[in-house]
């Protein structure tokens, strides 16, 4: 089974690359590769190509040597954070990963075009950054269990692994906002080719975790180590979001406040119809699996048109513009 999986993995990269081809053919940018080594453009892209690399893996950094760390406190340990993690990773490579793709060449256009736009269009990115991934956190920690016993519970994933790694899925889940902001705020110094400073700063964030998750992986073993590294994505995304108002790459547009009153009025609500609805946890592990699938699947359904849907009626300019597709207007 493992080796069938793996094999998954790799046909299933290579059919998402496949896919790509004739897109790329349609729009004119399917070429056969040539590597010029002495081409400026070459040099200077492999120049800044390491240290931005570096600078956008810090929270996998992290949790790698979380991993490593989680095997010398207890043997299961290592599980709980893998399969919260599983979890975790579905918001971030679905829209953090989309979002910081979108926004790099729009910034880097407009700085290279020394456009007055560029704070707004960061402004807007982080924006909707808040907006996607603030509903995501709220979901996932008052979800924790039902997710994890509805997708796991089954084999020799027993209740209380689940009620272990929802432990684990918490503290990731505090995590989600800083990691999209980091990556949202990182192309603004690419933009700009500079590399070196999100490198530092990531850097730091290594030995905020490091540090944090020895005097917590002991006392509060998965959860602790989660903690750490939410925490470390907190340092590194405020350390970029200070660097660039020091620097006035970035300056907060009008509308902040009512806009986080509005979102967050709206996380509230979400998050007490899901606590209300949620049912508790024997009610969970006494269903089958396909009533759990289903059960989890219409209390984030609901979630999601209640949020979006509230958002729309309270007027929230982000979301219109993303139903209305003119979110790349700025």
């Amino acid at each position: 089974p493992a080796i069938a999986v793996a094999w998954g993995v790799l046909i299933g990269g290579v059919v998402q690359l496949l896919f790509q081809l004739p897109a790329l053919r349609r729009v004119g940018y399917l070429h056969w590769p040539r590597l010029r080594r002495r081409d400026p453009g070459v040099r200077q892209l492999l120049r800044l190509m390491g240290p931005a690399a570096f600078g956008a893996s810090v929270a996998q950094i992290n949790l790698f040597l979380n991993t490593i760390l989680a095997s010398l406190v207890g043997a299961n340990v290592v599980s709980y954070l893998y399969y919260s993690d599983r979890l975790v990773e579905f918001p971030l490579g679905v829209f953090g990963v989309a979002l910081g793709t979108v926004v790099l060449p729009l910034l880097s256009r407009q700085a290279a075009e020394r456009s007055p736009r560029f704070p707004q269009t960061l402004d807007w990115a982080l924006r909707l950054t808040w907006l996607i991934g603030l509903p995501a956190t709220v979901g996932l920690i008052i979800l924790a269990q039902p997710l994890l016993i509805s997708l796991f519970r089954y084999g020799a994933y027993t209740a209380e692994d689940a009620r272990q790694s929802a432990l684990s899925l918490i503290g990731y889940g505090l995590g989600i906002l800083p990691i999209i902001a980091a990556r949202v705020l990182a192309p603004a110094f690419y933009a700009h080719q500079n590399t070196r400073t999100p490198v530092r700063f990531a850097m730091i964030s290594v030995v905020v975790n490091m540090g944090i998750s020895l005097v917590l992986a002991w006392p509060l073993q998965q959860l602790g180590l989660a903690l750490a590294t939410s925490t470390a994505a907190l340092v590194n995304a405020l350390m970029l979001w200070r660097r660039l108002r020091r620097d006035g790459i970035y300056q907060a547009q009008p509308g902040w406040r009512v806009f986080l009153l509005k979102t967050g009025g709206l996380a509230l609500l979400m998050g007490i119809v899901l606590l209300y609805l949620r049912g508790d946890t024997p009610l969970w592990l006494s269903l089958p699996l396909w009533e759990r699938l289903l059960r989890v699947l219409g209390l984030v359904i609901l979630a999601a048109v209640l949020y979006l849907m509230g958002g729309w009626w309270l007027g929230i300019g982000e979301l219109r513009d993303l139903y209305r597709r003119r979110s790349l207007h700025v």
